[in-house]
């Protein structure tokens, strides 16, 4: 299927980041979801534009201001005010930070039912060297307490997977403000290992996963403070004044969702093809809701917003950042508009497919990028649809009469 996601070399990792720093923009869990677009209009002049699925409330945008205030008055690139501006952000993300762990959690409820929390015991002599190595890195980045010179690293690790089953369990309230230690604690843990050189060989790979989505929120602190110390202070005064949300231009509504088999089937007969058509496993799944949300995707919204900002510039190269894997829908909508308007190159770095639930344009999208995107979903439902007809062994009779059906 046809895609929008721009590659090239030298974008991958800055897209990365931009996925890295929208996490810091989530504040509920589940559901939540945030994209980030960062513009260098010059040298000194960095501007900041974000999204949400739906509005943030004032106490959110005052959080993201807050932040960002805090890390330009943070001078001193440093560990303490790296933790301290941490701290901010583990109460900006609350929710989803605890949603995170807890996930965590979960998993190790599995993995210590044979003893072994998900850490994989050293095979050999050097291993063991490897191991005795990084628990003196640890060591430099934690402090002694956390691990005693007397204690293995197996035992320390053992210790700190208890410590998440035990504090995350049902009842234990999860507000950050409650037990602001071991969530931070935990952030700071789970970074310190992440870095460590071949820790895939000490953890399993499924934790490990668990581990980094927890690490993230380190990371993301750290490069922030790091990138926003390089700034002039007339390029830091210019990047608080210039945050800004984007909120999604339509409003959200809720509908109960179909089957895809009864979307198919209604989508061809409106098209004077002939359903109904046999269930096919290759037919996307919608989620087992009786209602769902319908609002406009963060990244739909910064698209559109992009486009009506440079619409008319010479050149314009804007990257975008999201929470999460972006839907096809949003990857085509973006193709749609890269072929739209040469001028403005957005890049979007996401190579999962995800299957929406809803979608819907953000208002005010050009009718030219409406009627182009709805091209491509015709011309994606009628790949479907002669898939499923193919199957009943009559494939080609829907692509032929396909071809002369109108969006």
């Amino acid at each position: 299927m046809m895609s929008g996601i721009y590659r090239s070399p030298g974008s991958s990792k800055c897209l990365q980041i931009l996925d890295l720093l929208s996490v810091l923009l989530v504040s509920e869990s589940p559901g939540g979801t945030a994209a980030i677009s960062i513009y260098r209009a010059a040298s000194e002049h960095i501007e900041v534009w974000y999204s949400k699925g739906r509005p943030s409330t004032k106490a959110e945008k005052a959080s993201v201001v807050n932040f960002i205030r805090s890390a330009v008055e943070a001078t001193l690139v440093s560990r303490p005010e790296t933790e301290h501006l941490l701290r901010i952000a583990l109460d900006m993300c609350k929710y989803k930070v605890f949603a995170r762990i807890y996930q965590a959690r979960q998993l190790l409820l599995q993995l210590c039912l044979d003893g072994t929390y998900g850490i994989i015991p050293s095979a050999s002599y050097a291993d063991r060297d490897l191991r005795d190595a990084a628990k003196i890195e640890l060591r430099g980045v934690l402090g002694e307490d956390e691990l005693p010179p007397e204690r293995s690293l197996e035992r320390c690790l053992t210790l700190w997977f208890q410590d998440i089953i035990l504090a995350v369990r049902p009842g234990v309230p999860f507000d950050i403000a409650a037990n602001v230690e071991f969530y931070f604690q935990t952030v700071v843990r789970c970074y310190a290992l992440l870095k460590l050189p071949r820790i895939d060989t000490m953890i399993e790979s499924d934790l490990l996963e668990k581990l980094r989505k927890v690490s993230e929120y380190y990371t993301a602190v750290s490069f922030v403070h790091w990138e926003v110390q390089k700034l002039s202070p007339g390029g830091k005064a210019h990047l608080i004044s210039s945050i800004r949300e984007i909120p999604p231009s339509a409003p959200t509504t809720c509908f109960t969702p179909l089957d895809p088999l009864i979307c198919l089937s209604n989508w061809a007969y409106y098209r004077g093809l002939t359903p109904p058509f046999p269930f096919h496993p290759s037919l996307p799944a919608l989620p087992n809701q009786s209602h769902i949300t319908e609002c406009t995707h963060p990244e739909a919204t910064l698209i559109t917003k992009i486009i009506s900002t440079h619409k008319s510039s010479p050149a314009a190269l804007r990257e975008i950042g999201a929470s999460k894997a972006s839907c096809w829908i949003c990857q085509e909508f973006l193709a749609a508009a890269r072929g739209l308007y040469p001028n403005i190159s957005i890049r979007l770095l996401k190579e999962r497919l995800r299957t929406a639930g809803s979608w819907k344009f953000p208002a005010g999208t050009p009718v030219e990028l409406v009627r182009a995107l709805t091209r491509r979903i015709e011309k994606a439902m009628g790949e479907v649809l002669e898939e499923c007809d193919g199957a009943n062994g009559v494939k080609g009779t829907v692509k032929r009469k396909f071809g002369g059906v109108e969006g």
